[in-house]
């Protein structure tokens, strides 16, 4: 269970993690660049690398007792950056893909892959509340993270205050695969949206907090932190990344941010949340997408 410790003068954090003390900055350097798994690096026409130009990675760092092997990277940071990638088939056709994400230090080197597995079909017809698995994947090729979330009958974020249980998104994280460590609910609420991370025994341990919807707001959005006493530990951001990748693709740009020293199944169950969160409140309605995309191209919407 993630126990609550202490942080500075009687300011309250979540358990601290193993091998890792309170003065342990960030790590950060020049890595090497490398490749994720070749199946999930394709889309649904044809073998094409995620990746475009290889941005550096950071050095691997040493095993690190009572954390799962691959998550030792998220033990060392504060920061770690989430940068959807574009897909030019998905602006040019308006099909939806697969989402495919960097995970980053605040340096911009690499420290993961994520990447959608889902249906083509549920893509389409059932758009942000599909059921997907995120596989993260390391420099090693490794699944060393696995969030699994399942189908939602209403996907508008403004219903879960009417509709009950059934609207409410969830996601479960394994670390290594099969292995639960952590899950993320959304609280139901008319005006705001809280979720609440848990631990493998299902014991909430941190909640972020939300607006009601988040889509077309053209400003950065703050997600604030905090342990279920309300103190805050961090947070989650929506970058805005300009008119054209905003209003024409799903490319979404977030931080998040957590004390260096968080148990590392509460970072886990942050960095998930990002996910859920992208996909409830980020990714667009398909044919308003496809409208605006038509719009942009100076032609008409394709379906």
């Amino acid at each position: 269970m993630m126990g609550l410790g202490m942080m500075g003068a009687g300011h309250p954090v979540v358990g601290m993690q193993p091998g890792m003390g309170p003065g342990m900055a960030p790590g950060m350097g020049p890595g090497m660049p490398g490749t994720a798994a070749a199946v999930l690096m394709q889309d649904e026409f044809g073998a094409r690398p995620m990746q475009r130009v290889a941005p550096p990675w950071m050095p691997v760092p040493d095993p690190i007792p009572g954390v799962p092997p691959g998550l030792e990277y998220l033990a060392m940071l504060d920061t770690v950056m989430i940068i959807q990638e574009m897909e030019p088939l998905e602006f040019m056709l308006g099909y939806e893909t697969t989402n495919k994400y960097r995970v980053t230090n605040a340096a911009r080197e690499q420290i993961y892959y994520a990447v959608e597995e889902s249906g083509f079909f549920e893509r389409q017809w059932y758009g942000n509340a599909r059921p997907f698995t995120m596989h993260i994947i390391d420099n090693a090729q490794r699944d060393v993270m696995i969030v699994q979330s399942p189908y939602r009958a209403f996907s508008g974020v403004a219903c879960c205050g009417c509709f009950g249980d059934c609207c409410s998104a969830q996601c479960f994280v394994e670390a290594p695969p099969r292995v639960p460590i952590s899950m993320v609910r959304q609280r139901r609420g008319c005006c705001a949206n809280v979720f609440v991370v848990s631990d493998d025994q299902g014991t909430p341990v941190l909640k972020i907090k939300g607006p009601c919807c988040g889509g077309a707001m053209r400003v950065d959005v703050g997600f604030p932190v905090l342990t279920m006493d309300n103190f805050p530990v961090g947070s989650i951001n929506k970058h805005w990344g300009g008119y054209l990748r905003e209003t024409t693709t799903d490319a979404d740009i977030f931080s998040a941010t957590f004390p260096c020293d968080l148990d590392i199944r509460a970072k886990a169950g942050m960095l998930a949340a990002t996910f859920m969160i992208d996909f409830m409140m980020f990714e667009d309605d398909q044919r308003e997408k496809n409208e605006r995309r038509g719009r942009a191209m100076g032609g008409y919407p394709m379906y």
